[in-house]
């Protein structure tokens, strides 16, 4: 897609995350890869095992940026702005989390 976004366009965004996304939360790492072993039923697997060590490592895992920004600073505040529609899109993106929540009894 090209071209200005707007509020439509943030809708229609909204409605292909509800409609053909499985939501995982960066800073709900266990509950998204409960999530994702309930849902593509990772458990099955014969290799379940063998492969919950490279999960588990994913999970101890802590993101740490690599250029932080001081908050409502003039660069935070630029950021903020360019990326408006991202920060509305991840904020559903929550809201979908737990409402998918409910869904798969989590």
């Amino acid at each position: 897609m090209t071209g200005p976004i707007d509020m439509e366009t943030l809708d229609i965004a909204k409605e292909v995350l509800r409609r053909k996304f499985l939501i995982g939360l960066l800073d709900n790492k266990r509950g998204s890869f409960a999530r994702f072993d309930h849902y593509f039923k990772w458990k099955d697997s014969p290799r379940y095992e063998k492969e919950f060590g490279c999960r588990k490592q994913l999970m101890d895992e802590k993101y740490m940026a690599k250029h932080p920004l001081r908050k409502n600073s003039d660069t935070w505040k630029l950021v903020m702005e360019q990326n408006r529609f991202d920060i509305h899109l991840y904020d559903y993106a929550k809201e979908l989390f737990a409402s998918q929540s409910f869904i798969f009894g989590l």
